[in-house]
């Protein structure tokens, strides 16, 4: 239904799958053989055609991605060296909506994998550097040509750092309310993950 298909079809053809593939699942295994296989199948078409907004946009709409990861939970680090890559470059195309839509992804990606996030901190800040200081001098000046001096600014780069950190943060912490109130997170092979919290983890990632 999603390999392969008609391009222009792709905006509902990747929704309907998910929705098809989580209905026949109906018993919520965050392992099940059909989702893992349907998200590989849409990381495929999307590493082949990310580049067009007609099918980035679709596959980072609610229906898609945020309710894939939803299922998966923590399992879906077995697919975060394609993922995320994907959803890193996004954060700099060069039309707001899919810059706005990877940046709800990347934040759905953080919630739902907390524990691996914090190898992965120095990456995520040197994106959200670049783009939080670029969002906000284009906002200020309303120039696309002051953006590269205001990212070369100092006081810009400690603006966006700190901006960067506390969306993060917000994930974070947003992940750790989740699984105070749910069941145990497990992990991808059936252990339950580290009881440690986000915070903790983070905080040992920078010590380190």
């Amino acid at each position: 239904l999603v390999v392969g298909g008609d391009a222009s079809a792709w905006h509902v053809a990747a929704p309907t799958a998910v929705a098809l593939v989580l209905a026949i699942e109906a018993s919520s295994d965050p392992r099940s053989p059909r989702c893992h296989a349907l998200l590989h199948d849409l990381l495929f078409e999307v590493e082949l055609g990310g580049h067009k907004a007609s099918r980035r946009l679709p596959f980072l709409s609610p229906s898609v991605l945020p309710a894939l990861l939803e299922r998966l939970g923590l399992t879906v680090v077995r697919h975060l060296s394609r993922l995320l890559p994907l959803l890193l470059e996004w954060l700099h195309s060069y039309d707001a909506p899919s810059r706005a839509a990877a940046s709800r992804g990347l934040c759905h990606l953080i919630t739902r994998t907390w524990p691996r996030m914090p190898r992965h901190a120095p990456l995520l800040w040197q994106h959200l550097v670049v783009l939080v200081a670029k969002e906000t001098a284009a906002a200020a000046e309303g120039d696309a040509s002051t953006v590269s001096a205001a990212v070369a600014s100092g006081q810009m780069r400690a603006e966006a750092e700190a901006a960067g950190v506390e969306v993060v943060s917000d994930a974070l912490a947003a992940a750790e309310a989740r699984l105070m109130q749910g069941p145990a997170v497990t992990g991808s092979l059936g252990n339950t993950a580290s009881a440690s919290t986000p915070a903790a983890s983070a905080a040992a990632a920078a010590a380190a």
